[in-house]
């Protein structure tokens, strides 16, 4: 590991813990086991993108005379994920690159990228609004079946409001028991019902013709075993 390329890293982490608001809607972590990897993960964006995005920057080993890799995890409709990005700060252009640049500063052109569908290149995609709406809503429950997500940004789920949407989902998902509860409970007594009605007219026959329940029962059965056999 380069000397430089630490110093020059955790200067800049430095900054962003002094002052937050640097990176607007986004918080990044590195990866407690590589420096050169930072996870951030985007949030508090407008319509269609009211979700929450989990990406990272990975620096290389020369930073920062060169710029980073940006990748997208967590689907989202304007990127593909698990690809390096093509943008005008990352590495597929070094020559754009100004080694005075700031690592996160590649977040905040990711996010500019993102809300606007100017920009087109590698890796970018333009999906309908509907379908960017929908990713929104997935987007969390997506993110909390990814192990290093949750391990990395559990500390800031309240800032994420992830604690308020496992609530919300929490109550939709008994709401929806209760719903199948009441369903189930309307389809045993509509059954009953009908198996009560059934009696009924099984009885006005017996009544009115004179035949005992059990003879009227053995005969259908008796009845039914002569078809059989003959069918046969």
């Amino acid at each position: 590991m380069s000397n430089i390329a630490i110093r020059r890293i955790q200067k800049e982490y430095k900054l962003l813990q002094d002052d937050p608001d640097l990176l607007p809607n986004a918080i990044v972590v590195p990866d407690p086991n590589n420096l050169y990897e930072w996870n951030f993960a985007i949030y508090g964006l407008e319509k269609p993108y009211t979700g929450v995005y989990h990406g990272a920057v990975t620096l290389p080993q020369n930073y920062p005379r060169s710029p980073p890799e940006i990748r997208m995890y967590t689907p989202n409709g304007r990127f593909l994920t698990n690809e390096a990005l093509c943008l005008s700060i990352s590495s597929y252009h070094p020559e754009s690159w100004n080694p005075g640049w700031r690592f996160y500063q590649a977040i905040i052109g990711l996010v500019s990228v993102m809300t606007e569908d100017v920009e087109h290149g590698i890796g970018m995609i333009v999906e309908s609004e509907s379908e960017r709406l929908k990713r929104a809503r997935e987007s969390i429950e997506f993110n909390l079946k990814n192990r290093n997500f949750t391990k990395l940004f559990e500390p800031y789920f309240s800032k994420l409001r992830i604690q308020e949407h496992s609530e919300e989902k929490s109550i939709e998902e008994n709401n929806n028991v209760v719903e199948e509860e009441k369903e189930f409970e309307y389809l045993d007594i509509q059954n009953q019902i009908d198996r009560l009605d059934r009696m009924d007219k099984l009885k006005h026959v017996t009544l009115r013709y004179g035949i005992p329940i059990t003879l009227l029962t053995t005969a259908t059965g008796v009845l039914g075993f002569l078809i059989y056999k003959h069918s046969k």
